[in-house]
């Protein structure tokens, strides 16, 4: 086995805004992070993966060894991470790869590789087996401007997104130690202002309350907290309500 551990560096305290997400542009300037940068995405079939949650993969297809390769060279891997089972599902030659049909617009979760480990692993037919193992955690959201890579063909989804944070409205006394200190390697990875330090950390105080509310199996409420723009109103959602609400 060959194992990598990866580790980032620093940021402090809290967040908000309204609404649900739109699509960005250039002059969207108030909410937008980072513009342009290219994501492979990783398409999650069961569930919704939130900001602050941990995400293990263990790949094996050849496209997803070639996503992880590409994670791996760069200096803070990281990837991103959208749900598909909503999505259109295309079927190359009748038979394989299933690719969801992403499009301008969607938005997802920008994992952060905390470690990897690679190796051969044997099969029932005890020919042994490649396989990449990421274990990340959730950081920012993301949604896609361009597809560049459709993952139709043997390689994997490569996107150009932006990167987008709520408004900042949320008292900075909030945020527990732990999500400042995540809110800082995250700000040092992905390279962004650090004047966006609190109201990141705010932002991801609020994912991790609705982490503890709704459950994996939850994927309309869980989608809903995604979109929504809103820090404040993600804090002070009760469960009854995130549940209901997707059905009025």
């Amino acid at each position: 086995m060959h194992r990598i551990s990866h580790f980032f560096a620093f940021l402090s305290s809290c967040a908000s805004t309204t609404g649900f997400v739109t699509p960005l542009t250039r002059q969207s300037t108030q909410s937008t992070a980072l513009f342009g940068i290219p994501i492979p995405v990783f398409p999650l079939r069961r569930t919704v993966r939130l900001p602050t949650e941990s995400l293990t993969l263990n790949l094996y297809e050849e496209r997803y060894l070639k996503l992880a390769e590409y994670v791996l060279q760069q200096e803070h891997p990281y990837f991103g991470a959208i749900y598909s089972s909503n999505k259109p599902q295309i079927v190359r030659n009748g038979t394989g790869p299933i690719v969801p049909l992403f499009e301008p617009g969607d938005v997802g979760v920008i994992f952060l590789v905390l470690n990897s480990e690679e190796g051969m692993i044997p099969t029932r037919g005890g020919i042994p087996r490649r396989r990449i193992r990421l274990v990340a955690r959730g950081s920012v959201r993301f949604q896609i401007e361009e597809i560049l890579k459709n993952g139709y063909d043997t390689s994997f989804i490569l996107v150009d997104g932006n990167v987008f944070l709520d408004e900042p409205t949320v008292d900075e006394g909030i945020c527990s130690q732990d999500f400042v200190d995540w809110a800082r390697k995250v700000q040092a990875a992905l390279n962004m202002d650090t004047n966006l330090e609190h109201s990141l950390a705010a932002e991801l105080t609020s994912f991790d309350k609705v982490s503890q509310r709704l459950s994996d199996g939850r994927s309309r409420e869980r989608l809903q907290a995604i979109n929504r723009r809103n820090t404040q109103e993600r804090l002070n959602e009760p469960a009854e309500k995130a549940f209901f609400g997707w059905w009025r």
